[in-house]
């Protein structure tokens, strides 16, 4: 069954990466409370289609309390409390963790500062990565803001300009949403057609976007070298296009960060290459 999977995802219908299937339940997310649910904060139902795509880690949390670019409101202690009672059924009494955790997930009256100090705590002992619970609240919170957009292209751009403004214009978004200079007029801009050209862009973005995290979230690693024996190009971009999104993502001042992800850029450039080389010698 493993190998038949394998080879639908090798080879998909079309000879295009946003085909990469995504895991069991991935795309539905009608469950998800619309705009119309005005009780429900922004980041609720932002968090609940998060922990449908089961993204939901500690630096998601983390985030999640200190507050996100573009989405109202910060996460409240109950999901902080819930997440800690699933973890620490996980963890041992003779783990470091355990009283911290434990103590999440029977609850407290700790500040919001003392929330954020004990997530960062555990975070940097797990060592989370803090760029990919960015991008996936980024992700979550794009695909949000398509279902809930005006539909009229002037207050529907305006609504997509003020979220990618919050999130300071990021170098891998949507291509009319990063930070530079547009030609067209601004009655151009506006339009009908450029409108539904900048939701398809969108829409472009977020099936790769998820493809990529659904990806990496497979564990079953003969799994992925079954992937990467029927289609090494595929694999190959897949982790490049990760790994060039975690570098765009980047603080400027992290010099070895930057520097790591280059070589691993360098390293997937190459593996790429031989790649098609050796496919077409064949």
């Amino acid at each position: 069954m493993k190998g038949q999977q394998a080879v639908r995802v090798a080879h998909p219908t079309q000879d295009s990466l946003l085909n990469f299937p995504y895991p069991s339940g991935l795309h539905d997310t009608s469950g998800v409370p619309k705009k119309y649910n005005t009780n429900i904060p922004m980041i609720e139902k932002i968090y609940v289609m998060m922990d449908g795509y089961n993204f939901i880690d500690w630096g998601v949390l983390l985030l999640g309390i200190s507050g996100i670019p573009g989405i109202d409101d910060h996460l409240q202690v109950g999901q902080i409390e819930g997440f800690a009672k699933n973890k620490l059924s996980f963890v041992t009494s003779h783990d470091l963790l355990f009283d911290v955790i434990a103590g999440l997930a029977i609850g407290s009256n700790a500040t919001s500062a003392e929330l954020r100090d004990t997530l960062e705590k555990i975070c940097q002992s797990k060592e989370i990565n803090m760029d990919d619970a960015r991008r996936k609240w980024r992700l979550v919170g794009t695909e949000y803001m398509l279902s809930v957009l005006d539909p009229d292209p002037v207050y529907g751009l305006i609504e997509l300009s003020g979220f990618w403004s919050a999130w300071g214009w990021p170098s891998d978004a949507p291509f009319q949403m990063r930070n530079h200079k547009n030609h067209l007029s601004s009655e151009e801009y506006h339009s009908q057609q450029n409108f539904k050209k900048i939701i398809t862009e969108h829409q472009k973005w977020l099936e790769m976007e998820h493809a990529l995290f659904a990806y990496m979230q497979i564990d079953d690693e003969s799994f992925k070298q079954a992937v990467r024996k029927t289609h090494p190009t595929q694999h190959s971009l897949l982790n490049f296009r990760y790994a060039a999104g975690n570098l765009l993502a980047c603080d400027s001042s992290d010099v070895k960060s930057i520097f790591r992800l280059c070589l691993v850029l360098t390293h997937l450039v190459l593996t790429h290459l031989a790649g098609v080389i050796r496919h077409a010698l064949l």
